[in-house]
């Protein structure tokens, strides 16, 4: 379980002060105590009524994390900051088709962990 603080999901609304979908998804986030998993169902449960699932096994936040890895670790994530995380969910959605809410809470973790730990996580 991870759990975002106060002061994370603060500058979460930060970097993503443009994006609508993104401050709705970081009042659910703050709504259940920063626990991103919490977060997560929550998110799931409302998605899910907006996306066909398909044969898309993204339910599972474990390889929603590892398809970010794979996406931002690469070569092409090394110079990622925070400061990129907005543009980002344009890139990572069509890369990877989660929605951006599942996205941002994503984000979330690696904003929790570092982009650096996250990446040698693996």
């Amino acid at each position: 379980m991870i759990t975002i603080t106060q002061e994370e999901i603060e500058q979460l609304r930060e970097i993503f002060i443009d994006n609508r979908r993104a401050k709705d998804t970081i009042k659910i986030l703050e709504g259940c105590s920063g626990n991103i998993n919490e977060a997560m169902n929550i998110i799931i449960s409302i998605e899910k009524d907006e996306y066909t699932l398909g044969d898309k096994d993204w339910i599972d936040f474990k390889n929603i994390l590892k398809d970010l890895h794979k996406v931002l670790c690469s070569k092409t994530g090394e110079q990622l900051t925070t400061n990129c995380f907005p543009a980002s969910l344009a890139l990572l959605s069509s890369k990877l088709g989660y929605p951006d809410p599942v996205l941002v809470l994503g984000l979330a973790c690696v904003l929790k962990i570092g982009v650096e730990n996250f990446c040698n996580s693996e």
